[in-house]
């Protein structure tokens, strides 16, 4: 309400004209409100972790995904507690109903995780529970995408 308050007085209309006082507490409370940014962001004073999910994709890929994967059909059922074919299935079909799992680039120009990778983390959560941090060693992916890409999983499941 203030900033469309300063903007009227910037094109001078007669009211916003005799009201000098008014426009400059407008502008003071303006400056000295900080805006919370509608995304998220870096924050200062937290450390950063430089996790390459590039290589941790390609490593997911080799494991399991590829014609010839370093695991085979018994392992990935048992570790995934179901088969390839149906774990793949769910991939494409949470992919193609929410945006979230498509692979896109952040603001730095960077390859975020691929819906292979947030469907694994999801999978591995529901199926075994544990704390969100611990997929970070092998998966390279921070506790707080984990959670997300849970919820966000769990979510849409839940509509379809």
């Amino acid at each position: 309400m203030a900033w469309s308050y300063v903007k009227m007085s910037m094109v001078g209309t007669a009211a916003a004209c005799s009201n000098d006082d008014k426009i400059m507490a407008a502008v003071v409370v303006l400056t000295q409100t900080p805006r919370k940014c509608p995304w998220g962001g870096s924050v200062l004073g937290h450390k950063t972790y430089k996790r390459d999910r590039i290589a941790a994709d390609w490593q997911l890929n080799q494991d399991y995904f590829v014609e010839r994967p370093l695991y085979n059909e018994e392992h990935f059922r048992r570790r995934f507690r179901m088969r390839q074919e149906l774990f793949l299935r769910i991939v494409d079909e949470v992919t193609a109903k929410n945006r979230f799992f498509k692979q896109r680039r952040n603001a730095a120009r960077q390859l975020g995780f691929s819906a292979l990778h947030k469907c694994t983390v999801a999978l591995k959560m529901l199926a075994y529970g544990g704390p969100a941090d611990e997929l970070d060693d092998h998966l390279k992916m921070g506790e707080s995408t984990v959670l997300k890409s849970l919820k966000e999983f769990v979510l849409t499941v839940i509509k379809k």
